[in-house]
């Protein structure tokens, strides 16, 4: 399955109600298609939106965008990577 890091931070954003804000790659490389289990590094990236800090996720080969809160707060983040 082929897919964008533009596509991916999407549809998280969808999820969290949020807007981007800036990010780490030029629009060329948000379209970039993806393929988890390709030989070819995805880009790693860093983007922000007014709540969150994203940030590319690998496990096993697939590859999804994580997240975190940008401000200190007392809610703590969810295990990243995988399931335990």
């Amino acid at each position: 399955m082929t897919t964008s890091w533009k596509k991916e931070i999407a549809y998280l954003l969808r999820d969290l109600k949020e807007e981007l804000i800036a990010c780490t790659l030029s629009k060329e490389e948000l379209n970039t298609e993806l393929d988890s289990y390709s030989e070819i590094k995805p880009l790693e990236f860093t983007a922000w939106t007014k709540s969150y800090v994203l940030f590319p996720i690998v496990y096993d080969g697939s590859i999804w965008v994580g997240f975190s809160y940008r401000d200190p707060c007392n809610i703590p983040t969810e295990f990243q990577g995988g399931g335990l």
